[in-house]
C-alpha cells in the first residue's frame, strides 16, 4: 500500500474499491481515479469463452462459478490492487437483467472469502449517466451477452421500459471467426487472434461511405488475411433488421422509445448514451446516430470512451459516497 494511500485511511477518507465485471471483461480500481489499475479479459484468463451464460444452470453450477470468480478475485487483489481486501468497502456495477444467482455467487467470494467489510450494487445505466455528467439519457449498452436498452430520468432506472436483443459482442465474436476461417486457414484463427482482429481491425462502414481496405495480421503461425469488406461485413448484424425476437440495436432502440410516457420521448431521444467495447469500434457510434436519426451524446456530452462509461461512474459514485443496495457481512 503507497504512502498516500495509507495517509488517506488513516485520515478517514472512505475510498472504496470499485469493480465493473462483466461475463467478459473485468475493470477495477480505486474510487476517485480516473482510470482502472486493471483491465483484463477475465472470461480468458479463466479458460472460458464467458464467465457465465444467459441460460446458466444455477443450481448446478454455482460451486464451479464460485471457484472461478474466487481465482479471479485474488488476482485482482494480490496482483493488481496490492492491497488488504478487509479494509476497503467494494463498490460493483449491476446489470439490469443480471443474474441473481451471480450476484450471490460474487458475494460469497467478495464477503465470505475476502471477507470484506460491505459490498453495494449500483446499476450500470445509472453508472454510464453519472460518467456522462447527466441525470437522464436512454442508455444503449451493447455488452458481451446481449444488448440492453433502458431509460434512466432523474437518476433513476426504470427496468419496466428495458428492452434486449440478443446482438451483442460474443455474436461479433462468432460472426467473425466464420468469415475468417473462409479466408483463411482455420488452424490461424485461434480465439486470440480472433479478439485481436476484433479489436484492432473491424470499422462500422457509413451507410454511403468508401470501402475499408484490406489488413493483414502476423501471427508466429502464419499471416491472416482480412479483407476490407470482411471488415465492414462484420458489424452490419447490429443494423440488419430481423425478427420481433432479434431486433437490430436500432430496432431495440426504437421499441424502448414508443414505451416511454410521451413527456419523456422527446429529452431522452436528444440524450442516447452508447456504453460497451464493441461501441469503441471506428464508426460505431456515428453509424447508430445514422441510423437513428439523432445525435447521441458519445464524443458531446462526454469524452470518455464508450467501454469506460460504466468504471467511471463508478469511480465517481464511490468517490461522493454515493451508496446503492448494499449487502454486509
Amino acid at each position: 500500500m503507497s504512502v498516500g494511500r495509507r495517509r488517506g485511511s488513516l485520515l478517514g477518507t472512505d475510498e472504496r474499491i470499485v469493480m465493473d465485471l462483466g461475463s467478459h471483461t473485468c475493470r477495477a480500481g480505486f474510487s476517485g481515479d480516473v482510470e482502472p489499475r486493471v483491465v483484463m479479459n477475465a472470461a480468458a484468463a479463466c479458460g472460458t469463452e464467458s464467465l457465465w451464460r444467459l441460460d446458466w444452470d444455477a443450481d448446478r453450477e454455482h460451486p464451479d462459478l464460485v471457484r472461478t470468480l474466487t481465482r479471479l478475485v485474488r488476482r485482482v487483489y494480490q496482483e493488481h490492487l496490492l492491497v488488504d481486501a478487509k479494509t476497503y468497502r467494494v463498490l460493483l456495477s449491476r446489470h439490469p437483467l443480471g443474474l441473481d444467482a451471480v450476484q450471490r455467487a460474487l458475494c460469497d467470494v467478495l464477503l465470505r472469502t475476502m471477507h470484506v467489510p460491505r459490498v453495494s450494487f449500483i446499476d450500470t445505466h445509472v453508472l454510464a449517466t453519472i460518467a456522462a455528467g447527466r441525470t437522464h439519457a436512454l442508455v444503449v449498452h451493447v455488452g458481451h451477452l446481449e444488448t440492453c436498452v433502458m431509460p434512466v430520468y432523474d437518476a433513476r432506472p426504470m427496468p419496466h421500459l428495458l428492452t434486449t436483443t440478443p446482438r451483442g459482442g460474443r455474436r461479433l465474436t462468432h460472426a467473425l471467426q466464420n468469415l475468417l476461417a473462409q479466408h483463411n486457414a482455420p488452424a490461424l484463427c485461434t480465439p486470440d487472434v480472433v479478439e485481436a482482429i476484433q479489436t484492432q481491425a473491424l470499422v462500422t462502414a457509413a451507410a454511403d461511405g468508401d470501402h475499408a481496405d484490406d489488413w493483414t495480421y502476423t501471427t508466429p503461425a502464419g499471416p491472416v488475411h482480412v479483407p476490407g469488406s470482411l471488415r465492414e461485413r462484420v458489424c452490419e448484424l447490429f443494423w440488419e433488421r430481423g425478427d420481433p425476437d432479434e431486433d437490430s440495436v436500432p430496432d431495440c432502440v426504437r421499441r424502448c422509445a414508443a414505451r416511454l410516457p410521451i413527456d419523456l420521448r422527446r429529452p431522452l431521444l436528444d440524450s442516447v448514451l452508447l456504453t460497451g467495447g464493441v461501441c469503441c469500434i471506428p464508426g460505431f457510434v456515428q453509424r447508430c446516430a445514422t441510423e437513428l436519426g439523432r445525435p447521441v451524446l458519445n464524443g458531446t456530452a462526454t469524452h470518455w470512451p464508450p467501454n469506460m462509461l460504466i468504471w467511471m461512474g463508478l469511480s465517481l459514485a464511490g468517490h461522493v459516497g454515493a451508496d446503492g443496495t448494499d449487502v454486509y457481512t
